[in-house]
């Protein structure tokens, strides 16, 4: 998997010199920009129904709260612990990689202001390193100074450069690992993070991540305590909303009929096992789909923060748009100017002004996702001043990669259901997610 555009962090693995990139940067909407994924909750609009087996929300299944926002986090966040006894760092929640990277406490660039931590293996009576050979080999590392290393290159980790690389480096180990509602823990494959670049902004507020896609194996945190019996179901879930406890919740092992208003409704995960993906129908602008936007494979990514469109589709959903404008509607900043925001112009808008704009339905293979103003007219980008709105879609390139992100995902309680290849969607219960344990 190749991603490489705005706002968008891709983890690589150099194994045999192949570059999958994988999404890190989480966000919120702007409606309620106080450390907030505060929206408009939009209704969803279910128009098939697919059969799938119901996932049973079970006493061992655990709903936990997750940090972040928009600006200057830029991640959605869970507490994770490693080692004997056991150390707890902060990593991104990513459904767009597969592997879990901390930083080591021999990192002088990684940062270390709460509630990061740095792991110390001298301090966990289970950790060991991975050797030198075949298990080295395997994951893609290589042998340096008898230790595997690895080292990680991303793009758009540079919020103000977003083409510019990041990179981190460090070493392979081993150790016991839980996460959420885990009954215990399991033997899991990790990077120590040794050093990383200085322009890799979304590591400056959370250092670290976990890959929550991609196949069964011994790197692959959530799919190791599935098998090892300390979650109930290959399934997890979660929302995004600004509650009484944190800015969202994940559940590890099922789903949680707390977080969710209506039933959940499925569409086919057509990633083949690798990063979640859904079959896209069309984008409609106020009701009217976009030419272009139909038959389309698109990449669901917890760490993506907005909705990324490659230049054919986001240039029909420009034109839509601007349509309104022959139409008599007023959308300051796409109507009689040559400053748009869809050419990265931005604009303190009234609430009036911003409740002109139309709402954007992206149609799935049975579900469609709705988006209002506040999901795709956001604050706080770098650079801009706190009060100015700027367009929430960007531009991947011709040719480029659809990924729905977390303000498209916000509205809903988004389920991963791996067991049967699948994506359930049911709109959020605002006054329940975020509002569930405490960080």
């Amino acid at each position: 998997l190749k991603l490489q555009f705005l706002y968008f962090i891709g983890i690589s693995y150099n194994m045999s010199k192949l570059i999958a990139l994988a999404a890190l940067c989480g966000v919120a909407s702007a409606a309620s920009f106080r450390n907030a994924a505060g929206v408009v909750v939009s209704d969803l609009h279910s128009h098939v129904h697919h059969e799938h087996r119901e996932i049973v929300y079970q006493s061992r299944v655990g709903s936990d709260p997750m940090g972040g926002n928009i600006w200057p986090v830029a991640i959605y966040w869970v507490e994770i612990e490693v080692g004997t006894p056991a150390q707890k760092f902060p990593v991104a929640v990513d459904t767009g990689s597969y592997t879990l990277d901390i930083p080591d406490v021999t990192c002088t660039t990684c940062i270390t202001k709460a509630p990061n931590n740095a792991f110390n293996a001298s301090k966990s009576s289970t950790s060991s390193e991975i050797p030198c050979g075949l298990a080295c080999t395997v994951k893609g590392g290589l042998c340096k100074d008898d230790k595997c290393t690895f080292s990680n290159t991303y793009e758009t980790c540079d919020l103000k450069n977003p083409t510019a690389p990041c990179t981190i480096k460090g070493n392979w180990r081993k150790d016991q690992v839980t996460l959420g509602g885990a009954t215990g823990t399991v033997e899991v494959d990790f990077g120590t993070i040794t050093s990383q670049t200085s322009n890799f902004d979304q590591f400056k507020n959370i250092d670290g991540v976990v890959g929550l896609a991609g196949p069964s194996g011994s790197s692959n945190v959530f799919e190791s305590l599935v098998s090892g019996g300390k979650l109930p179901a290959n399934v997890f879930a979660m929302c995004f909303v600004h509650g009484k406890t944190s800015n969202g919740t994940i559940t590890f092992g099922g789903t949680d009929p707390r977080l969710h208003s209506g039933s959940i409704q499925y569409v086919p995960d057509t990633g083949g096992g690798g990063f979640y993906s859904v079959e896209l129908k069309s984008i409609s602008v106020a009701g009217s789909a976009a030419p272009g936007t139909s038959s389309t494979k698109a990449i669901l990514d917890s760490g993506t923060n907005i909705l990324l469109l490659p230049t054919e589709m986001y240039t029909s959903v420009k034109s839509k748009f601007t349509d309104l404008c022959n139409k008599g509607v007023s959308l300051p900043g796409v109507c009689n100017t040559t400053r748009s925001i869809f050419d990265k112009y931005c604009y303190d808008y009234t609430p009036e002004q911003i409740a002109k704009f139309p709402n954007v339905t992206l149609a799935l293979n049975g579900v469609d996702l709705h988006m209002s103003p506040r999901n795709y007219l956001l604050q706080g980008e770098p650079g801009q001043d706190a009060s100015v709105y700027c367009l929430g879609f960007r531009d991947t390139g011709k040719g480029g990669l659809l990924i729905i992100g977390d303000s498209t995902m916000e509205n809903y309680y988004m389920v991963m259901d791996r067991a049967n290849m699948q994506i359930g969607w049911a709109p959020v219960n605002r006054s329940s997610c975020g509002s569930i344990g405490s960080l």
